[in-house]
């Protein structure tokens, strides 16, 4: 019995230490997004920004692909409706959020009583509920790596592949551009409400802040895998479910919220282009460290 719990221990600290190791990623996202806004024109970050976002949206699917994977390798039928009730209803759960938060968006954007558009709270409306998005992305994120410890204890097989650390490799790469992102975010905000223009010089704070505010959205992922590392240690029967949760809801932001977002400022083939790329070099590393 203790040595169980030894074990157990070890599995949640090392789910915890890959969650905050995937916060640091997302800060270290605000380093590229602080030189494209001090030194880099509009289009051409917006270009970089798209294709960090395909990178991500192609890291999601191949998380998402992998959950999919081990559940059909170890479930029954039975778990597999399980599997595919939760992915059903993350999809929808995430849709319904996305419609709330499209029409937040169009108040934001409306037009006050003299005809003017107001694009500084336009502007801070977006990137409020991008950044909650992300935060939501993370969440599912968490849920993912926690569903990869808790498959990891449960196959005991000598030599067995183990789940996590490809899962948490797999997101703190991806969230590397989504840290990028949520920094693009804050400096677009401030600017709509008036901060000083970017300047490459005395601008350390800004990046530190950007930092800080970009890791604060990935915080619900350590949260969200020790929250359900421990819950399906108490019902292991809702394995199946969760871990079609966490599949439909990673699959279901990088079609739909990362993907469309990056087509026009590359390119559909380039943006399909890179999300095959990075999918498939995900897809490759999984087989390599089988």
């Amino acid at each position: 019995m203790s040595s169980f719990s030894s074990s157990a221990d070890r599995q949640m600290q090392a789910l915890l230490l890959d969650g905050w190791l995937a916060c640091v990623a997302t800060a270290l996202g605000a380093l590229p997004a602080h030189v494209l806004h001090v030194a880099v024109g509009d289009a051409r970050r917006a270009t970089v920004i798209a294709i960090g976002g395909c990178v991500a949206a192609g890291l999601m699917v191949a998380a998402s692909a992998l959950l999919v994977v081990d559940a059909i390798d170890a479930s029954t039928h039975i778990e597999l409706l399980s599997f595919a009730g939760g992915a059903c209803a993350s999809v929808l759960s995430v849709r319904l959020l996305t419609a709330i938060a499209a029409a937040a968006s169009v108040v934001g954007d409306a037009d006050d009583a003299t005809g003017k558009r107001r694009s500084g709270a336009a502007a801070s409306v977006r990137s409020i509920l991008l950044l909650a998005a992300l935060a939501t992305d993370a969440l599912a994120e968490g849920v993912a790596m926690g569903v990869a410890a808790r498959r990891d204890e449960l196959d005991t097989e000598p030599g067995a592949r183990r789940s996590l650390p490809l899962m948490a490799l797999m997101l703190c790469a991806h969230n590397v551009p989504e840290g990028m992102a949520a920094a693009s975010a804050w400096h677009a905000s401030r600017a709509g409400n008036g901060g000083e223009p970017m300047r490459a010089d005395g601008s350390a704070t800004e990046l530190i802040r950007s930092a800080l505010l970009a890791m604060c959205t990935s915080l619900p992922q350590p949260v969200g895998g020790a929250l359900a590392l421990h819950f399906l240690r108490g019902a292991s029967g809702a394995l199946p479910w969760v871990q079609g949760v966490a599949a439909g809801a990673l699959a279901y932001v990088a079609a739909v919220e990362l993907l469309p977002h990056a087509l026009p400022s590359v390119g559909r083939k380039a943006a399909y282009g890179t999300v095959l790329a990075s999918a498939l070099g995900a897809a490759a590393l999984h087989e390599l460290t089988g």
